[in-house]
């Protein structure tokens, strides 16, 4: 509310931001589909899984990453609300439990995911928090709208 109203002509989402959303779709995608095709030879199921859950971790870092449109994102992320936090904590206990509970492995079709899977998950999830990092860096600051409008 300490906010001043948008201003009338100005758009909801600056060109800045939206090419933000669609670097992080590009690379969520193909994250996703490159680790579907990888896995397949592994079986169906696997490859499954580790699609979504390739797609999950990616969200989680890019939400981590848009924490702050006009600061850091390190430093935003070092001062999360206790919502984000929480969000992220339930979003990691319902994905363990679409990978490993019997009961959603047999609804879903999905299986069980080794070490080396999530540490190539979360590596592709902290590839796009650092593209997408270094686009903020290289487009500059401020060009997502007005301050004090994170």
């Amino acid at each position: 509310m300490g906010r001043p109203p948008h201003p009338r002509g100005e758009p909801i989402l600056p060109a800045a931001l939206l090419r933000r959303m669609l670097l992080a779709l590009v690379l969520l995608v193909a994250a996703s589909f490159g680790f579907f095709h990888l896995h397949r030879l592994h079986g169906d199921a696997l490859a499954r899984t580790i699609a979504v859950n390739a797609l999950v971790i990616g969200e989680i870092f890019f939400l981590l990453n848009v924490r702050g449109l006009h600061a850091a994102s390190l430093a935003a992320i070092m001062a999360g609300s206790r919502p984000v936090w929480l969000s992220i904590g339930l979003m990691a206990v319902l994905q363990l439990a679409f990978t490993y509970a019997l009961p959603l492995q047999s609804l879903f079709g999905t299986a069980a995911v080794d070490a080396t899977g999530w540490v190539a998950m979360t590596a592709a999830g902290a590839a796009l928090f650092l593209a997408v990092e270094a686009e903020t860096r290289i487009a500059g600051k401020g060009r997502l709208g007005r301050p004090g409008t994170q």
